[in-house]
């Protein structure tokens, strides 16, 4: 007689599984991902909008809500607990994400109070209040930026607290500018989509190019035309680099706190010590393990490489962009006196 093959394929996605799962032949990711949409009550909307989307495993982003569609014609039921534990453990991925959005109200709170004092340009804007305002006022925006990053810095990444002082100071001055940028472009993604034709410099300011020169800088100053091209210059390199990239990307909420905190993790020769050094990678192995499960648990990816790989790309180039971004602040310290007036811009910046 010959040996009868236990493999089966899955009746929902046609992977192979060799057991059945709520009395039907599905294989044991469907039955878990149906399982767990039960339970939490997720129903997201169809991919494409024809609740006819094709329902492989090798597909590279699978229909949530025709996977679930399918299984439910097959008449699958879970009749099992259906409340979440009441404390969950939170993950690096979701403490990231947690305390950035915090991070980020605390900042819109402050500079709206800041912008009520000074001269500004309304942005319209269906949803979010937006402004431009005179370079002068960047000194002040950057020290609430500087205040507001290190409370995340400190939040986000407790692990860190276990080394020194000195090494946690010299981490967050690498790490500031970085994560500004990441935030930007966040802000910017969440307020205007794929379009960036503005570009957010803060929680809710705006740098516009077609807004005059003068407005920005209404005074006259020697070093005016350096500082305004060494500007235009970071716009150009930067956005040709970085946009083309975020754009390609296509980045979800969830992936912009990943890349808040992998950039953490690039930096150009920190002279600190081995164990936090390694404290560094930690952070960055246990978000990408995060991300993984975040793709494969609620994205319904299976072949995240290339996400992966655009995020790692990313933290390259902002690396690159820091280096501009720095010269730049050397540039509006002369204008400004900021080495006299601002002694944390100075510390933590320069």
């Amino acid at each position: 007689m010959e040996k009868e093959d236990a493999t089966q394929l899955c009746r929902v996605c046609s992977a192979p599984s060799t057991s059945a799962h709520f009395g039907v032949d599905i294989c044991r990711a469907c039955a878990v991902f149906y399982k767990r949409a039960k339970t939490k009550g997720l129903r997201p909307p169809c991919r494409q909008g024809t609740g006819k989307c094709s329902i492989t495993r090798v597909s590279e982003n699978i229909c949530r809500s025709c996977r679930f569609d399918k299984c439910a014609a097959l008449g699958i039921t879970y009749d099992g607990p259906m409340r979440l534990r009441a404390n969950p453990p939170i993950t690096l991925l979701r403490r990231v994400g947690k305390e950035l959005r915090s991070m980020i109200a605390r900042r819109r709170e402050r500079e709206l109070e800041l912008i009520r004092t000074i001269d500004h340009l309304i942005v319209p804007h269906p949803r979010e209040k937006i402004f431009i305002v005179r370079a002068s006022a960047s000194s002040a925006i950057s020290t609430i930026a500087m205040e507001e990053s290190l409370v995340f810095f400190a939040q986000a990444f407790p692990s860190l607290a276990k080394i020194t002082d000195k090494e946690k100071e010299l981490i967050f001055k690498d790490y500031f500018v970085k994560l500004g940028i990441v935030v930007c472009f966040y802000q910017t993604n969440k307020l205007f989509g794929d379009l960036f034709f503005v570009k957010m410099g803060s929680v809710i300011t705006c740098h516009d190019d077609d807004v005059p020169i003068d407005f920005y800088y209404p005074d006259h100053h020697q070093n005016k035309e350096a500082l305004v091209n060494s500007i235009r210059s970071f716009h150009d390199e930067s956005g040709s680099a970085l946009m083309p990239l975020f754009l390609k990307s296509a980045l979800t909420e969830r992936e912009f706190f990943a890349l808040a905190a992998l950039v953490l993790s690039e930096h150009e020769d920190l002279v600190i010590s081995e164990y936090a050094q390694k404290c560094i990678r930690d952070i960055r192995d246990e978000i990408l393990r995060d991300l993984q499960r975040y793709y494969q648990n609620d994205m319904g990816l299976y072949n995240f490489a290339v996400r992966i790989g655009n995020l790692m790309s990313l933290t390259h180039i902002i690396l690159e962009s820091q280096s501009h971004y720095k010269e730049i602040m050397r540039y509006f310290s002369t204008f400004f006196e900021v080495y006299n007036t601002d002694k944390i811009m100075n510390n933590l910046v320069l």
